[in-house]
């Protein structure tokens, strides 16, 4: 069961710029919670994930257990998200020394918590940037396939089918005039230029 609140999720879908279905984000957050790492760290990591996803590609999805498996210091892990093992091993001593203690002297999840806040300190996401992500144009675009999962999910499939259709031409019409130098805009831009 989800330990978070509305407002968490509201959270993850702003970290992951509205990339990710409930449903996701709730197992995703199901998962992260079983292995002890806090709801204010799950989005600081969704958010890393989003970023990643849009930096070295895949899901959002599959970003997020590469994050949750870096944080073991892994090289395969840590790449993922852009940060090399030396980085990490440096960053992880320092939060260590400033413990007091050894390593191998804290639980397993004061270790995981230090572990995520290297990776945190050296990629630098913050709640602050977690409040103030936008969405670029692909993620506009798979906005309104994360929609179309949570209408599915609230009303049925027959309702979505057409939606599911629309959204995919939408997207390889956002590709064409994207190679063309246009740009596609959002209603609340619109309604911002028209007054």
């Amino acid at each position: 069961n989800f330990i978070g609140t509305a407002k968490d999720l509201e959270l993850f879908k702003q970290a992951t710029a509205g990339t990710v279905s409930d449903k996701s984000l709730i197992q995703l957050s199901n998962y992260a919670s079983d292995l002890g790492v806090t709801l204010e760290d799950q989005a600081l990591l969704f958010s890393l994930a989003e970023d990643a996803a849009d930096k070295y590609g895949g899901s959002v999805e599959e970003n997020f257990q590469k994050v949750i498996n870096a944080s073991d210091g892994t090289a395969k892990g840590l790449r993922a998200v852009g940060i090399s093992t030396k980085e990490f091993e440096q960053e992880l001593n320092k939060l260590v020394t400033a413990t007091g203690k050894h390593l191998d002297s804290l639980s397993a999840e004061e270790q995981q918590n230090l572990r995520i806040q290297t990776i945190l300190n050296l990629t630098g996401v913050t709640i602050e940037g977690v409040t103030k992500k936008t969405q670029d144009n692909k993620d506009k675009i798979d906005s309104l396939k994360v929609s179309a999962e949570n209408l599915t999910a609230a009303f049925g499939e027959g309702v979505v089918v057409g939606l599911n259709s629309t959204i995919s031409k939408m997207g390889v019409l956002e590709g064409t005039l994207d190679k063309l130098g246009i740009k596609l805009l959002s209603f609340s831009e619109l309604a911002k230029i028209t007054g």
